[in-house]
């Protein structure tokens, strides 16, 4: 177990001993995690199974709690206090792998109900121990006590059900979520001009050499013209960018699914990586970068790759837009972690992201947008794909591509690209 105690310092507490002898050992953790729970000297206990593994160690317990548990007061980001619990959303419940929960009555009750009376030598439970396997032990005590199970999630559903409908498990994101309104501003959020063709030719970027002063240097659209230190000669419009790419992965697959490289496939070496912004980096009408989205990109440094931030702008908004995204990369901390912010005036084709991507030297590309990745893919670029509330990437799904619920979940997925199967 790892507790976070009020003065924001964090423990790790090991059990080696069997906790009750007359239940299956995997409902220990029921009754450790009610025991640190009641002592009153925690904040958050979260419970790790034994054989849990920690595949990004920059990600911390805090960005957690920020990212699930998190809201917005007053331009902070606080925690709510009515979240009592994260959880994965795996239907485990209790029963998963690793779970956060508050040192408040609510987490003391659960505990207490779901663990139940205590029993004595002469209980059925003896006998459940006395047959097969653990987990026949387990689902006979589920089974034989369903009842006991049904009548607490009855008489506390609509308690989950109000804090599990919201994906973030806050308020902001929830509100956000159920108002059909706002239905198609989730995506590029300055679309609103994209017929707009006053200004061509030119595209903006912040250079680390000027990320002190905020400024942006404007040039020709050819790729000709040195953006960048791995810039390439201008390509014939018409004509593939690079030999198409195989498969990410077999099948349809989850953000769960991280694995190493295949074997015969060689892993990914770090290099530049192209991150989009709008949906991938900042989600939704937020106006901040949630914590883990930002331990994203510093696990992405540490493993070695310069992260490219390429957002698609329209031209007459470009500065405005620009300034924002900027603003909103310096409260996070990013803008000297970063290569740089870069963007384009449109999503595909001659002055789309994918060319750009290339000019800068990218060799993968972490997208919400289909049309985008489809060209990145056909361009040779590994593409890492991110589900929105519109968009499920289906095609790509056929195609053999893994599609990742979120940024952490597919830079995790690139960071396990880099492990070469033949060091396990």
């Amino acid at each position: 177990m790892l507790t976070v105690a009020p003065d924001e310092r964090e423990r790790y507490l090991l059990e080696t001993s069997r906790v009750d002898s007359q239940r299956p050992p995997a409902w220990g953790k029921i009754k450790l995690m009610e025991r640190e729970v009641k002592s009153g000297k925690w904040d958050w206990v979260v419970w790790a199974d034994c054989d849990t593994y920690f595949m990004n160690m920059s990600i911390t317990v805090e960005s957690v709690l920020f990212t699930y548990a998190g809201r917005e007061e007053s331009g902070e980001l606080t925690l709510d206090p009515e979240v009592h619990m994260i959880v994965s959303e795996d239907s485990a419940m209790l029963n998963t792998g690793i779970f956060f929960v508050k040192g408040t009555r609510w987490a003391e009750q659960l505990f207490e109900r779901v663990w139940g009376r205590d029993f004595g030598r002469n209980d059925e439970i003896v006998k459940i121990n006395l047959r097969g396997s653990h987990s026949k032990q387990w689902d006979d005590w589920t089974q034989s006590h369903s009842k006991q199970w049904d009548d607490w999630t009855q008489s506390h559903s609509k308690q989950w059900d109000d804090w599990s409908s919201s994906q973030s498990h806050s308020k902001q994101w929830d509100n956000w979520s159920r108002n059909p309104s706002k239905e198609g501003q989730d995506d590029e959020l300055m679309e609103a001009s994209v017929d707009d063709r006053s200004q061509e030719g030119q595209k903006a970027s912040f250079r680390r050499d000027v990320f002190g002063q905020k400024s942006y240097s404007e040039e020709a659209a050819a790729f000709g013209s040195g953006s960048s230190a791995a810039s390439s000669k201008p390509l014939k419009e018409g004509k593939g960018l690079a030999a198409k790419s195989k498969p990410l992965k077999e099948g349809q697959g989850s953000a769960a699914e991280s694995k190493p490289s295949k074997e015969g496939t060689p892993p990914l070496r770090a290099g530049r990586v192209c991150v989009d912004y709008h949906q991938t980096l900042q989600l939704n009408q937020e106006t901040f970068i949630r914590p883990m989205w930002r331990d994203s990109i510093l696990a992405l440094k540490k493993a070695g790759w310069e992260v490219c931030i390429v957002s698609f702008v329209t031209p007459n908004n470009r500065e405005e837009r620009l300034q924002e995204i900027w603003g909103q990369l310096g409260e996070a901390k990013l803008t000297s972690e970063i290569k740089g912010l870069w963007t384009c005036k449109d999503r595909s084709g001659p002055n789309g992201k994918t060319r750009l991507a290339q000019e800068l030297g990218c060799k993968a590309i972490i997208d919400d947008a289909p049309e985008i990745l489809a060209e990145a893919l056909e361009a040779g670029l590994v593409v890492f794909p991110i589900t929105t509330k519109r968009e499920r990437h289906e095609a790509l799904k056929k195609a053999g591509v893994t599609v990742y619920r979120d940024l952490p979940s597919a830079s995790e997925a690139l960071l396990c690209r880099m492990i070469d199967p033949k060091d396990l």
